[in-house]
């Protein structure tokens, strides 16, 4: 990401371990409700718990599972597996300690419409696949700069504007989470710099080609 900020959007989030279904829980058990076609309370003999609806046995429908490092996921559930809407947050126990994400998950993964709110005030919203930004979204950070534009694969790729809490704004291509092709960067006192950038660097002051 841009150096010049100080900030950086986080490469990668827990994105495995996220089907859940109770097969192989041989020492785990219901602790209240109905664990089969109902509303239960299931406990792992790890520690993990889930708390909601069941169906055929499996954690079908709305609930929480929570993990034993503070980690917790609340929304929908289809045939065992995180799928619908709802919110995931990162437990204490976890290098993403406090990070919150709210939105799409398909098949266990993030996955469409989203936000994700960092512990360290950096939000983003827009879009994801398969656990990562992917596609068009906004980016703010906890010092006020913010970009709109296109994600791939957690980083700044493809046209976008990305603007500075003191004014100044670029907007152009970039790529791999940097100022990268043609693009101009306008300076809060008014000056103007257009040409190719590489790396945030403008490298000549040339005119995009027809």
């Amino acid at each position: 990401m841009h150096a010049g900020t100080g900030h950086s959007i986080r490469l990668s989030l827990m994105s495995a371990g996220l089907a859940l279904g109770l097969a192989g829980a041989a020492t785990a058990g219901c602790l209240e409700g109905d664990c089969a076609d109902g509303i239960g309370t299931f406990q792992w003999d790890d520690g993990d718990r889930y708390a909601g609806a069941f169906k055929n046995g499996e954690l079908h429908g709305y609930g929480t599972m929570s993990w034993t490092d503070g980690t917790t996921y609340t929304g929908d559930f289809v045939d065992g597996i995180m799928d619908g809407l709802g919110e995931f947050v990162w437990g204490a126990k976890t290098e993403w300690s406090g990070d919150r994400y709210i939105g799409s998950v398909i098949q266990g993964d993030r996955q469409g419409a989203g936000e994700l709110f960092f512990a360290d005030g950096g939000h983003y919203v827009g879009v994801f696949k398969a656990n990562k930004m992917a596609g068009q979204g906004s980016f703010t950070w906890s010092n006020g700069d913010r970009y709109d534009g296109r994600f791939a694969d957690d980083n700044m790729d493809g046209l976008g504007i990305y603007t500075w809490a003191n004014g100044d704004q670029y907007v152009g291509d970039f790529l791999d989470g940097n100022a990268h092709g043609y693009g101009t960067k306008t300076y809060a006192d008014g000056r103007v710099e257009t040409g190719r950038w590489e790396n945030w660097e403008l490298m000549s002051k040339s005119k995009r080609s027809n």
